[in-house]
């Protein structure tokens, strides 16, 4: 097992005896299923807190401001992945993988193998983030489907992943259910785990048409199904002020007749259903996180009206969104 360790290494080269170096080179180096370290202080504030999961599957979590502009060279061992999530609004991040400058500006992610990789950070920004570690063992255990791990390995193969906007409200529920998470010790584990598996999800649905979709039987050229996974994915990111048929269909390049039909087609239900299913599905998330009252929830997925939106909620799940929020309270 000890090749399969994570093998982390942080260096600075412009100061080879750099606190932050050596003190999150230890942290990577401890035993203990939980540990936090703060920055010292006279490198900057804020702490990174590690969380061993499984053996092969580790998480980060880090909120970090420094005091002047650092330069930090990672590497790891190859047989990782990381799926790295920038959480805070004034999150600003350049990193260098594979010698490709990806720069992220506010929430996004980052997702791939980052066996190398080079970190400027700015002097008085914030780095508020969350970087889950797995080998590619563990990827078993969380993707028993070897068809679907197959095709995450491939999509994780292929240059890093950029979400270039923000990161998807139903991914951002998730992280924060991570952050805010209330159970101590083995439960914190399982739980953390079912997360994890989550994300995995929602990560593969928003990839894995790019070796899917040329299965699919439909009566539509290459061109057409790409424009209607694009429509998608415009979506999904913003299901709360999605464009019109019109505009969607303009942004795609394809006539309202293509784009209504194909997208039920290939997805199985109409536009505007998709939109309203995505935005109930986040309501419900965002109920059961941030124990935020109906009202207010309803507002943040494009309702104005809470009584239509209860109406919606009801016929999805089966429960009003008050019976809902009572049970997660």
């Amino acid at each position: 097992m000890q090749k399969d360790k994570l093998n982390f290494k942080i260096m600075n080269n412009q100061d080879q005896a750099c606190s932050f170096c050596i003190g999150l080179t230890k942290l990577f180096n401890k035993n203990s299923f939980e540990s936090i370290w703060a920055l010292p202080e006279a490198v900057g504030k804020g702490y990174c807190k590690r969380i061993v999961i499984q053996p092969l599957c580790e998480m980060v979590i880090y909120d970090m401001t420094f005091y002047e502009d650092i330069s930090l060279f990672q590497s790891q061992n190859q047989s990782w992945y990381t799926l790295d999530f920038s959480l805070g609004e004034d999150t600003r991040g350049h990193v260098c993988l594979k010698e490709r400058m990806l720069e992220n500006k506010g929430c996004g992610i980052v997702i791939g193998r980052r066996d190398n990789s080079t970190f400027n950070y700015q002097a008085h920004k914030r780095y508020y983030g969350m970087t889950i570690y797995m080998h590619s063992e563990s990827l078993t255990c969380f993707i028993r489907n070897d068809s679907i791990r197959h095709l995450f390995i491939k999509s994780l193969d292929s240059l890093p992943y950029l979400y270039k906007n923000k990161t998807p409200l139903c991914m951002t529920c998730i992280l924060h259910d991570i952050l805010h998470c209330r159970y101590p010790n083995d439960l914190k584990i399982m739980y953390l785990e079912a997360k994890i598996m989550e994300l995995l999800a929602v990560y593969m649905e928003f990839t894995s048409y790019e070796n899917t979709k040329t299965s699919h039987s439909l009566k539509h050229s290459k061109e057409d199904i790409d424009s209607l996974y694009k429509a998608k994915k415009i979506l999904d990111e913003d299901v709360v002020f999605p464009p019109t048929l019109n505009k969607l269909a303009k942004l795609v390049c394809l006539n309202e007749y293509k784009l209504k039909n194909g997208f039920k087609e290939l997805f199985g239900m109409p536009v505007h259903a998709y939109v309203i299913d995505k935005r109930l599905e986040i309501a419900r998330q965002l109920m059961a996180s941030k124990r935020l009252r109906v009202t207010e929830v309803a507002l943040l997925v494009g309702y104005s009206d809470s009584s239509h939106f209860a109406s919606k909620f009801r016929k999805k799940y089966g429960m009003n969104p008050s019976e809902y929020l009572k049970c997660h309270i």
